[in-house]
């Protein structure tokens, strides 16, 4: 049976506080045997309450394994929850009115089987999932190349009827994994990063592989992001970064 070691990194857009990190994430940290979910959940900035969103988007992945398919069919416990946790009935009026427009965020879901060595992706929108072999690509999904990512994607609402309602709401993929492949799932300003760096013939996996967990020190990630924002390199948006290496 394969094995895997994870590590992950958020920061939260420059110039805001980490409280506003709109980011939502799931993956826990350490070596593993059998089958992880690693997710992550890029709330909309223009909505109101997408990191509750977000957030709840994420968990109910993590307990429901059958999450894409009965998502319909979850969605009002997902809303239900949503409103709960916002406390929607004592909102102001302001508030009232914008919480109607509903909240917005990407998705993305992996579930990492060890022991059948295939990685199972779902997704909406632009967070993105990327395996390497040998530091060299060998997948991207859903987004293929960096021209590719907009201001307008497709994201999940807390609206049930500004969601496309049929079989494909997700898109879903299957990829098989090995010992020594490094799998990476990530919101999608440093996806965006990784394949511009892959179309300019860079080879980003090992400068990525270099970075400390954040749970010994967050504050190499984020130094790491400044200068790249500084340099124009990266959208300054909140980030999140999964590295998954496979043994």
């Amino acid at each position: 049976m394969l094995s895997c070691t994870i590590k992950s990194f958020t920061c939260v857009k420059a110039g805001n506080s980490t409280d506003e990190n709109e980011d939502s994430l799931l993956a826990p940290s350490g070596s593993f045997e059998g089958n992880i979910r690693v997710a992550v959940a890029d709330g909309a900035t223009e909505s109101s309450f997408s990191l509750e969103w977000a957030d709840l988007l994420v968990s109910y992945y993590k307990d429901f394994p059958n999450f894409e398919t009965d998502f319909f069919t979850l969605f009002p416990d997902i809303k239900g929850s949503w409103l709960d946790r916002i406390d929607s009935a004592n909102l102001e009026w302001y508030a009232q009115q914008k919480l109607e427009l509903g909240a917005f965020a990407s998705f993305l879901g992996a579930d990492i089987d060890l022991s059948t060595k295939l990685v199972k992706i779902i997704a909406v929108g632009d967070s993105n999932f990327f395996a390497f072999k040998n530091g060299k690509m060998i997948q991207a999904f859903p987004i293929e190349r960096s021209e590719t990512f907009s201001n307008t994607p497709v994201l999940i609402s807390s609206e049930l009827h500004k969601n496309k309602i049929e079989d494909e709401f997700f898109k879903k993929a299957t990829f098989e994994i090995a010992t020594g492949d490094v799998l990476i799932v990530a919101t999608d300003a440093i996806s965006q990063w990784i394949l511009k760096e892959i179309e300019q013939e860079n080879y980003p996996i090992n400068e990525l592989l270099d970075l400390p967990d954040t749970k010994i020190d967050s504050w190499p990630f984020q130094n790491w992001l400044d200068k790249l924002r500084r340099l124009h390199l990266i959208k300054n948006d909140d980030t999140t970064l999964v590295l998954i290496e496979i043994a």
